[in-house]
């Protein structure tokens, strides 16, 4: 209720603080801006340039493709393990409704896998 009041008293005041504050911002970024800027060049002038290395795992890509490689044979691993692994990747996975199927040539618990 008395914000209400208040509201249009204080209006002009808050605008004009909202005004000074973002004119203040400005020159605090410029100011900055220009430290920032000093402070390179000091550091441009004072470091010797480092020469350019390569990370070991950088290369020639090998390490990442080796890593992928990996992966792949133990998901291919798990596959056989689980009995869902097959000659082809389409042809191990049941066809649609297969766990219906599988249920009536199996014994209950048994995983799904080759015939």
């Amino acid at each position: 209720m008395i914000e209400k009041i208040l509201d249009p008293l204080f209006a002009p005041f808050r605008e004009a603080w909202a005004k000074f504050m973002g004119v203040r911002n400005l020159a605090d970024n410029a100011r900055n801006d220009c430290r920032r800027v000093k402070r390179m060049a000091k550091r441009a002038r004072i470091a010797p340039p480092k020469p350019r290395t390569r990370s070991p795992g950088a290369q020639g890509g090998q390490g990442a493709a080796d890593k992928a490689q990996a992966a792949a044979g133990q998901a291919q691993g798990a596959l056989w393990a689980s009995g869902w692994g097959g000659s082809k990747a389409q042809g191990a996975m049941p066809a649609f409704g297969g766990a219906r199927q599988a249920s009536a040539s199996r014994a209950p618990g048994q995983p799904p896998g080759r015939g």
